[in-house]
């Protein structure tokens, strides 16, 4: 008996539709039976039937005997003379007798091509029967209701077919979504090899769907390299150097192999990301101290570190009197031709330094509005504080008392006296 290997994909509907079809297209190829069950035939009538092989006899290789009998002749009643008859010819099939030498090594032949058709035969009858066991033994049992009363493996894969085979628009958005969520998961996957493999197989899904995201070649070979920029730039830049220079189409597979084995070729490299760069830039245009005494005094260090203001002074932006109405002392006098100057590099500078003045500006109104509301809210200590103490007079003594201490002194008299 066939036996066949149940395959580790169950069907549960319809995200696994295709992994689970291909397996068990796999397992009915290696048993020759994929033919009698293709889903994809969607006619009965289309669908190729499993005959029994038909054993050939001596008839299949000769034509059947024709046998003439012997002419008779009949006497008439009444004369001397006899009428003659004939009897018609008579057929029969062919014996093995009737074979001569060749006919019979011919027939031998047959024979045995016979037998082993019916050995096939019996293998692929089999092979059947163990593929609707093997559909059945691989469905989530929700989806059995759809092989029951079935005659046939082919009405099986059929009506599973209708229940879960995702539609063409459906699989194309589905390709789209794992495409781009893998345009954003390099730098968070754990396993890269995996990660690879998964551009392989969503390319070929859509290039089998001709999406058009993916049927064009140089489109999804950039895509991959704007994936896989923030973990190897060199690599990424390169090859897109290269896609520039060379005429000829590329091959986005060859592209993913050439990663794959580059990585591997430079594993025991130490890995340059886009935030190693970042950082290692910064850092190379970060100044650097002096190692002399003097670099230690701040003000030097300031001249050092800090830019020309607009003005011309070495200071900020947010200390310039030119641009901060707030920093202008009641001594300070402006320059008019310096004041032109600030007002015309402003103005005629860029969205971003227009940007920057404007937001000190408001920054430094801000904080004056702000420290306004404080003072408002703060209560004036002297205010709280005891006032002056007064002295009231008790026999030759002399009480210093706070005004609280009055206003209750006030109060017990006012109502001794009203007693």
């Amino acid at each position: 008996m066939t036996e066949i290997k149940y395959a580790i994909v169950i069907l549960s509907g319809n995200p696994n539709w295709i992994p689970w079809k291909e397996v068990t297209k796999t397992t009915a190829i290696e048993v020759d039976v994929w033919k009698y069950m293709d889903p994809d035939v969607n006619e009965p009538t289309m669908v190729p039937i499993l005959a029994e092989p038909i054993k050939p006899t001596p008839s299949t290789i000769k034509n059947d005997i024709i046998i003439t009998p012997a002419s008779t002749r009949t006497a008439t009643p009444g004369t001397a003379h006899s009428i003659p008859t004939t009897t018609p010819a008579v057929t029969r099939p062919a014996k093995f007798s009737d074979l001569d030498q060749d006919e019979r090594e011919e027939l031998r032949s047959l024979r045995e091509e016979y037998a082993y058709k019916m050995k096939k035969y019996d293998r692929q009858v089999e092979a059947l029967r163990a593929m609707e066991a093997h559909i059945q033994n691989t469905i989530d049992p929700k989806l059995l209701i759809y092989t029951y009363n079935c005659p046939n493996a082919w009405k099986m894969m059929h009506n599973l077919k209708m229940e879960c085979a995702p539609t063409d628009y459906s699989r194309k958005k589905t390709i789209l979504g794992k495409w781009g969520k893998l345009k954003s998961t390099a730098k968070s996957s754990t396993d890269l090899e995996h990660w690879l493999r998964e551009w392989h197989t969503i390319y070929d899904e859509g290039i089998e769907l001709k999406v058009p995201e993916l049927v064009d070649t140089d489109r999804a070979c950039h895509d991959f390299l704007t994936a896989i920029y923030p973990i190897a730039p060199s690599f990424s830049d390169s090859k897109e150097l290269e896609m520039l220079d060379d005429k000829q189409p590329w091959s986005f597979k060859q592209l993913v192999r050439q990663y794959s084995q580059w990585r591997r070729n430079t594993s025991d490299r130490p890995r340059t990301t886009v935030k190693n760069l970042a950082y290692i830039a910064k850092k190379q245009d970060k100044p650097q101290r002096s190692n002399s005494p003097a670099s230690f005094n701040g003000k030097e260090r300031a001249d050092y570190t800090q830019l020309p203001c607009l003005c011309g002074e070495t200071q900020s932006y947010s200390d310039c009197p030119y641009i901060i109405p707030s920093k202008r002392s009641s001594t300070w006098k402006a320059d008019p031709e310096i004041q032109k100057q600030v007002d015309d590099k402003v103005e005629n500078g860029s969205f971003r330094l227009k940007r920057r003045i404007q937001f000190l500006r408001d920054q430094a109104e801000q904080r004056i509005k702000d420290k306004a509301k404080s003072d408002k809210k703060t209560p004036d200590k002297s205010s709280t504080s005891a006032k002056p103490a007064v002295q009231v007079a008790k026999g030759d003594m002399y009480v210093v008392k706070t005004e609280f201490q009055l206003t209750l002194s006030r109060a017990f008299l006012a109502r001794e006296t009203l007693r």
